[in-house]
């Protein structure tokens, strides 16, 4: 005989029922959802006008259904639902005319926008403008947006002071090197003046022992 396998991609559950000749679809509906109540998984099977319907409890486009069949007979074949995987849609959306990422029926702000985090569910199905929303930030939240705005890289409060006391920091640095530059050259220019002045002092001095010396030398040879 044919068997029908179903997997649910959101528990990852898979569920079997075997096919005979002569199954009617409700019948075969009936099966799946005791298979389905046996297994584990997260589906629903119904029957109408002849049709099986699977749904997924779950939303979106991660917990699909994958229907497989291993065929003994052709009965198989014949049956409304092909095999392959189905799969949901995601939400989508803008908030705020912002941009945003859907995940089932959840609406999340994207990073970088002010609608950044927010989280929406929709559980409606029409499309367009769907609504307003009002929010209201707790103490917490302000705080955090506070905080954020201090000490968020590069655009923070703390680091925009953090950056203009490092410059003033780095002028008043070149401030003082420029003086003690100014300082070693006027201590050099005095120094050097000290030192010229010593060698003159202590030429006079010598011009002054040689010219007593000639004096004295007159004075001796006056009194012989």
């Amino acid at each position: 005989p044919d068997t029908m396998s179903v997997t649910d991609g959101g528990t990852g559950k898979t569920a079997t029922i075997t096919l005979t000749n002569g199954m009617t679809s409700v019948q075969i509906a009936s099966a799946l959802t005791a298979a389905f109540t046996t297994a584990g998984l997260g589906l629903t099977a119904t029957e109408s006008g002849g049709q099986i319907t699977l749904d997924q409890t779950l939303y979106g486009s991660s917990p699909n259904i994958t229907v497989a069949y291993t065929a003994g007979a052709t009965l198989s074949s014949t049956l409304p639902i092909a095999a392959g995987v189905y799969a949901g849609t995601d939400v989508a959306g803008t908030i705020n005319a912002e941009a945003a990422t859907g995940a089932g029926q959840s609406l999340v702000g994207t990073t970088g926008t002010s609608v950044a985090g927010l989280s929406l569910q929709y559980t409606g199905a029409t499309l367009g403008a769907i609504g307003t929303t009002t929010i209201s930030l707790g103490t917490g939240a302000l705080l955090e947006r506070m905080l954020d705005d201090m000490v968020t890289s590069a655009t923070g409060v703390l680091s925009k002071r953090e950056a203009s006391l490092t410059s003033q920091n780095t002028t008043l640095t070149k401030r003082a090197d420029d003086i003690d530059a100014r300082l070693a050259r006027r201590r050099a220019s005095l120094t050097q003046q000290f030192v010229n002045m010593e060698t003159a002092i202590s030429r006079l001095q010598n011009q002054s022992s040689a010219v007593l010396a000639t004096l004295n030398g007159l004075n001796g040879s006056s009194n012989r």
